[in-house]
């Protein structure tokens, strides 16, 4: 909002409106002068009309929407010669002038709003669900975007979580998620979004966070845990993935792939850590390839070679991407030998950065490359898409 002294004045005319409802006055008046106070994303006018009607508009459409309901507003006043109170005006307003609501039914606010809290609550653990992280996520990267700051995103899934509710049932796994939820709910601020996304698996969405911000506060959660005297008695850990905004991503599905990503890495560093995204490491964008691969565990370069060849899916001067069936850990080297189209192939050692489990037993690995030769550099260039110096995103 550009002009806040002229949104205060409208405010204030608002106000006075709902202070002809002497039922709900103290409760508008409270929420109106909250948006107006907290201004987190700047849309004011659109946050202000979502109290009276469950319309989404943007800000633009939605000051235009409040010129005409006050307008409507004045016009009863004047025909009846009374006060027909702000949300009649805007009942017949969005009903009957621009017809968007179209078999609406009146509630009492309070009930509205329950209804509501329900829709968006995991009743196990009374945070929030899915449906209401996906909502609050949005908004967080439209507001972060405006304001040109971070925010990160923590995914926890509880370690070996089937095999507790085998052994100990499922009334103590919910116990196990209750206390979870209870740990991270009581480490949150009132500005951080904690959510059971499903299952064992849990995010929270912390504003104006980075992503070392983010890992202590997950290194907070998991001491919270091991001063828990039920879940240390029992063993319970937890795994965790961090995405940051802007530098994983500007939109939600690439935010929650590098949190899952990173969630996968932790998984696979032996479990009960917490994982930055390696995107972090990000120089440059990736680019498709299906080059043919030869590779070979490092430390079994003067032993006899068990050698195995593939197909890379992403390649650059930074690492390559690509699917096998067999097992490696992260940080694992690999001798590789890449087939460049038309070129000298190029011998290079690769460093397990990342990996993902796919399904029929075979993981697909993203690993960077160490040591590049000037000569080695210069092939990549010339076989890859205009020349590009591009790194992919670990």
């Amino acid at each position: 909002m550009e002009n806040l002294t002229e949104f205060e004045a409208f405010k204030d005319r608002v106000i006075s409106l709902v202070s002809e409802d002497s039922l709900n006055r103290k409760f508008l008046t409270e929420q109106i002068n909250e948006i107006f106070l907290q201004r987190v994303d700047g849309c004011l006018y659109s946050r202000l009309l979502a109290l009276f009607v469950h319309l989404d508009f943007d800000e633009a459409e939605a000051q235009r929407h409040w010129v005409s309901i006050l307008d409507n507003y004045n016009y009863f006043h004047e025909v009846l010669r009374r006060k027909v109170g702000l949300r009649v005006a805007m009942f017949d307003y969005f009903l009957n002038s621009n017809q968007l609501l179209q078999n609406p039914i009146l509630v009492e606010i309070h009930l509205f709003q329950q209804a509501t809290f329900m829709a968006m609550q995991d009743h196990l653990t009374n945070l929030f669900n899915r449906r209401y992280f996906d909502i609050a996520l949005e908004k967080e990267i439209k507001r972060s975007a405006r304001w040109q700051t971070d925010f990160s995103l923590l995914m926890i899934d509880l370690d070996n979580f089937k095999q507790v509710n085998d052994v100990h049932g499922h009334l103590f796994g919910d116990k196990v998620l209750k206390d979870l939820a209870a740990v991270l709910k009581q480490l949150s601020r009132e500005e951080d979004t904690v959510c059971r996304y499903g299952g064992e698996e849990f995010i929270v969405l912390l504003p104006g966070t980075t992503a070392s911000g983010a890992l202590h506060y997950g290194e907070r959660v998991r001491a919270a845990l091991a001063e828990n005297d039920f879940l240390y008695r029992h063993h319970i850990t937890f795994s965790g993935g961090i995405a940051t905004f802007p530098a994983d991503g500007s939109e939600a599905v690439t935010l929650l792939k590098g949190a899952d990503v990173s969630l996968y890495q932790a998984k696979f560093s032996g479990k009960d850590c917490i994982v930055k995204s390696s995107q972090e490491r990000r120089h440059g964008k990736r680019h498709p390839q299906t080059w043919q691969i030869s590779y070979q565990p490092l430390e079994q370069t003067f032993t006899t070679p068990e050698i195995h060849e593939a197909y890379a899916q992403d390649v650059s001067l930074g690492g390559v991407r690509f699917e096998m069936a067999q097992v490696f850990s992260l940080d694992d080297k690999l001798l590789l030998h890449i087939k460049l189209p038309e070129l000298q192939g190029v011998i290079v050692v690769g460093k397990v950065a990342w990996i993902r489990k796919l399904e029929s037993n075979r993981y697909e690995y993203g690993l960077q490359f160490h040591d590049l030769k000037a000569e080695q550099v210069e092939n990549f260039k010339k076989a890859l898409p205009g020349g590009e110096a591009s790194i992919p995103d670990f």
